[in-house]
């Protein structure tokens, strides 16, 4: 059987082994960078742990067996000893909680303390008798010496409680009054604990101390602190809770016995029964009993399950970022007791020195001042929090960890201006988004752990309908912007629709200026050449002939504006007669006879004959195939071919109701390029550089107004046809060819007969 003392030395040595454990742990954390505002506190820690292990190793040695070479004397004087220096570090961690530093009084009264025992213990003064042994529970009759230690140990403990209560009315960050709050219900237990040892109450008195210095541990080395007046509610309400149990029970098993009529000890079984029936009825109220206690330690009368489906439901459907930030900041600042809230937004940018930064914006309810813009380097350690490691950044972090000693000027003054506790990051699909800031509760607590994992939750949700208020409002400004691209569009379409009529207007009065003085040219220019006299002098009859080439040209390119004038205001008059084909291009042959004996060409008809005649103006038609061949004699190198074929269509319910034909001129030219066979087709169109073309109608490559093909479809859809190009693209190597499509109808339809007068009476003409 173990006495009292053997269980008391087993105790002490437990206890000696947490205090060297916890020790150990703290000349750790000393390490640590995050804990370099907290080094003094930890340091007398550590010196307060380690006194704390010896003092309790020793303790039972000296009351057991005392060792032989200690004096009895001085080993009854020795607890007391550490008693007080416990004191001492007491209060040197008290004043370093509260960022406080000891004053000189304080350092001579622990000088005057060394001298005082080291007096005693010497004999000082001189001719005294030496202290008497102690006896802890009665300290009257002692030496002065002794006296002084005690003194000193109370007044230690008196300062600490001074220093404690200071440190609470001068710390402005909610976390570290919050710690000293620890200290504060440390030290009365630190105080029993002393006072039970005095009392020669040591097992009691040690277990006070232990808890006391277990409590400043917690407050020193643990990074997150729940708020002390939750620990001590919430062990109140679990101490009711127990307390009513027991209670019951004990009530239940009374008055189970007093009806079996039966003795206590026998009546157990059937209480037990008794008592998991009545548990089933009593637990319910137990649950409900212990779920309003919660409530009341949490300091709101709010459920946590509430909160989120209310704000769930409040926010899940806004899509208006601006109401979303008045909710957000009316929400949550009224669950946590906070003053006010803000919503930011986070968008990723470059600085001038290319580097990444995230920009802040603060999102206000209509009627807010606008405040400055964040801006938070990428690889800086805020947005590194917020970004990657996704937790809520704290003014105490700010304050206490290294690391964010390395943010920028700017950086810091944000953070100062906004006057905020904490942020919480808003992250949706890897991306961080948005920024939730809380100021300070009103009741001027921090938030705890509950608090920022709640926070964080809130944050998430209002991930959701940020992320949606942002595709709204993004799709918004697109849409804005379609609209102000669309109005500037169709100003500048009608710009060009008024250009494109002048310049129409331009043509047509210039081709119908320029036909009267070319009339004349061109008859004088016959003139002179049926002259004898001109005509038989070699020099005079060359210039004669040039001149009237020339005439001849510029009348074909008048002709040539005045049809695309036409065509442009849409105002032709079809003088629609039986065309056949296979004559009109024989004609054209014949007619261009001499340019394709210039360029040594051949010029091959084939299976025209089948084609049937066609509804058609045959001087439109005309125009259509002269430009064609034109086309392709210019584009077709010398000794190339030309090839010009037909074959009947069978009629379409929607493009030919009566059939038609389709009639393609090929050739072994430089061909198009595919990404230009559509703007051929455009008036004045110039393929290649214009001061690389050389003039001429049939010269390779010869330039020209760039009217041809516009004037060629102009007239195909006159007639309701269709007209397109086919080539493998363009190579003046190897010459893959083009080949000009163009359907027409055998019949036109009956609104082509009906005679359109046009807007400009200078296009009236026959």
């Amino acid at each position: 059987m173990l006495n009292s003392l053997d269980v008391l030395s087993i105790a002490s040595a437990l206890g000696g082994v947490v205090y060297l454990l916890i020790a150990a742990l703290g000349i750790w954390r000393l390490r640590s960078p995050s804990r370099a505002a907290w080094r003094g506190a930890i340091a007398s820690l550590v010196a307060y742990l380690l006194v704390a292990f010896l003092w309790v190793i020793i303790q039972p040695v000296v009351l057991t067996s005392r060792p032989p070479f200690l004096a009895l004397e001085f080993a009854t004087r020795l607890p007391l000893y550490g008693l007080s220096l416990l004191a001492l570090f007491t209060l040197l961690f008290t004043y370093a909680m509260g960022r406080q530093r000891m004053p000189a009084a304080g350092w001579a009264l622990a000088i005057l303390w060394l001298m005082a025992v080291t007096l005693s213990e010497t004999g000082w003064p001189p001719g005294s008798p030496p202290p008497r042994p102690i006896r802890l529970d009665v300290l009257q009759g002692q030496s002065w010496p002794m006296v002084l230690v005690l003194s000193a140990w109370g007044l230690w403990m008196g300062q600490s409680a001074l220093a404690a209560l200071r440190a609470q009315r001068s710390l402005q960050e909610p976390s570290e009054r919050n710690r000293v709050k620890y200290m504060a219900l440390a030290l009365p237990l630190l105080v029993a604990g002393d006072a039970l040892f005095l009392a020669a109450y040591w097992p009691q008195g040690g277990a006070l101390r232990f808890a006391g210095a277990m409590i400043m541990a917690v407050a020193v080395l643990r990074r997150r602190l729940p708020a002390i007046r939750l620990v001590v509610m919430r062990i109140l309400a679990d101490l009711m809770i127990v307390g009513l149990a027991a209670a019951v029970y004990a009530l239940i098993l009374q008055v189970s016995a007093a009806l079996l009529r039966l003795p206590v000890s026998q009546a157990i079984w059937p209480t037990v029964l008794l008592a998991m029936v009545l548990a089933a009825l009593i637990q319910p109220a137990l649950a409900r009993l212990q779920e309003w206690l919660g409530r009341r330690v949490a300091g709101t009368r709010r459920d946590r399950n509430r909160l989120l489906r209310r704000y769930s439901q409040a926010i899940s459907n806004v899509l208006d970022v601006q109401l979303l930030a008045a909710l957000v900041t009316e929400l949550i600042p009224r669950y946590f007791g906070a003053r006010r809230a803000s919503l930011y937004l986070v968008d990723h940018e470059k600085s001038t020195d290319g580097k990444g930064i995230f920009r802040l914006r603060c999102i206000l309810p209509p009627g807010g001042d606008e405040p400055a813009h964040g801006l938070l380097q990428e690889d800086g350690p805020a947005a590194e929090r917020f970004k990657h490691e996704r937790r809520p950044l704290t003014s105490y972090d700010l304050q206490m960890e290294p690391r964010y000693n390395y943010l920028t000027s700017p950086e810091k003054a944000w953070f100062q201006q906004q006057g905020l506790e904490i942020y919480v990051p808003v992250s949706s699909k890897d991306q961080w988004i948005g920024l939730l800031g809380l100021s300070s509760k009103n009741s001027g607590e921090a938030y705890l752990e509950d608090d920022q994992e709640l926070l964080g939750i809130l944050a998430a949700q209002t991930a959701v309908a940020l992320e949606n208020s942002r595709l709204v409002e993004g799709l918004t400004r697109l849409n804005n912007e379609f609209r102000r691209a669309y109005a500037a569009l169709d100003q500048a379409n009608r710009h060009l629709e008024r250009l494109d009529r002048t310049k129409s207007d331009f043509i047509s009065i210039a081709s119908h200026e320029l036909r009267t003085p070319l009339t004349v040219l061109t008859g004088y220019s016959q003139m002179m050449r049926d002259d004898p006299q001109l005509s038989t002098d070699p020099r005079y009859a060359r210039m004669v002939e040039g001149l009237h080439n020339g005439a001849q040209r510029l009348h074909e390119i008048v002709d040539s504006m005045l049809d695309m004038a036409r065509i442009d205001v849409k105002d032709m008059q079809l003088n629609l007669q039986q065309v056949s084909l296979l004559e009109l291009i024989e004609g054209l042959k014949n007619e261009l006879a001499s340019a394709l004996a210039d360029r040594r060409q051949i010029l091959e008809l084939r299976q025209l004959s089948n084609l049937p005649p066609i509804e058609a103006e045959a001087e439109a038609i005309r125009k259509v195939f002269y430009h064609l061949l034109i086309n392709a004699i210019k584009y077709t190198p010398d000794g190339g071919k030309i090839t010009v074929s037909g074959k009947s269509l069978l009629p379409s319910p929607v493009d030919l109701p009566q059939g038609g034909v389709e009639v393609v001129v090929a050739d072994t030219g430089i061909g198009i390029d595919p990404r230009l066979q559509e703007l051929i087709f455009a008036k004045f169109y110039q393929t290649g550089e214009l001061s690389l073309h050389s003039t001429g109608k049939t010269k390779f490559k010869g330039g020209g107004p760039g009217l041809g093909l516009a004037i060629v479809r102009g007239y195909v859809e006159a007639h309701s046809g269709k007209v397109w190009v086919e080539s493998p693209g363009y190579d003046e190597l190897r010459c893959p060819g083009s080949s000009f499509h163009v359907v027409l109808p055998l019949r036109q339809p009956a609104e082509k007969w009906v005679r359109r007068r046009s807007d400009n009476p200078l296009l009236d003409v026959a």
